[in-house]
């Protein structure tokens, strides 16, 4: 996932956040299992204004990893 990650992080720092969404998306297909990318993918969407969207990946990065801090104070 790293490299979804990385991509991702720098996408949405450099505020293209529509895109670094489905870098993370991408990255969700590939690795279904990784917390970290649902987690980023749900921030992205969140930071763009589409709260909705984001609280089935909050949800489901905590499914994944219930410890998950950031995923529980941001959904």
């Amino acid at each position: 996932p790293e490299a979804y990650l990385a991509l991702g992080i720098f996408l949405a720092q450099g505020g293209d956040l529509s895109v670094a969404a489905e870098v993370f998306d991408r990255g969700r297909a590939a690795l279904p299992d990784s917390a970290e990318l649902h987690y980023n993918a749900a921030l992205a969407r969140a930071m763009a204004g589409q709260a909705e969207a984001s609280i089935a990946m909050f949800e489901r990065a905590l499914a994944l990893n219930p410890h998950y801090r950031e995923a529980r104070e941001n959904r």
